[in-house]
């Protein structure tokens, strides 16, 4: 299994972070906007993912300390494929936070900057455009369960995919 992206929040902000195969090390936006993207420290984070296309690593504080789990999928899919299975994962868009580019950022990663002033330094080569046009977003894995009693569906657990710059739907 192997991790494209990072998504860390921590008591004093949010950082992202993506894997960088040929220094084989990770570029944290804490180094390339320091005054937006906190360090990753142990004492402050809340919720840690690790994360790519194959599977996640979650990591998040109990008032014990810290927990984790790991999800991975078997490629392709042992079973679940039928499209008409309510228990199928399924997967959805979610737009970034983010209207305009905001300077200081370097390769590879963007500033962003919303309405209401929030900023978060994105792992990803963005433009205003993208940005406007909404096409900045984290896609995300739903899995279900149904409960044997009621025969309800409901979200078993969610994880990370990735984060894309273009719409799959051609907008």
């Amino acid at each position: 299994m192997s991790f494209k992206w990072a998504l860390a929040h921590c008591d004093d902000g949010v950082t992202w972070g993506t894997f960088d195969t040929d220094l084989s090390s990770w570029r944290l936006g804490s180094e390339v906007v320091p005054d937006v993207s906190p360090p990753i420290r142990e004492q402050t984070i809340q919720e840690l993912r690790l994360f790519g296309e194959t599977g996640e690593v979650l990591i998040w504080r109990t008032e014990e300390g810290l927990r984790g789990r790991i999800l991975h999928e078997l490629i392709p899919p042992a079973d679940r494929t039928d499209e008409m299975d309510p228990l199928r994962p399924s997967d959805e868009a979610r737009i970034l936070r983010g209207d305009s580019v905001r300077g200081g950022s370097e390769p590879g990663f963007t500033r962003v900057v919303d309405r209401t002033g929030a900023e978060q330094v994105i792992p990803a080569d963005t433009t205003a455009e993208q940005l406007r046009k909404r096409r900045v977003r984290l896609q995300v894995r739903h899995y279900w369960e149904q409960d044997p009693e009621s025969g309800a569906v409901r979200i078993a657990a969610t994880r990370l995919l990735k984060l894309t710059t273009e719409c799959s739907d051609g907008n």
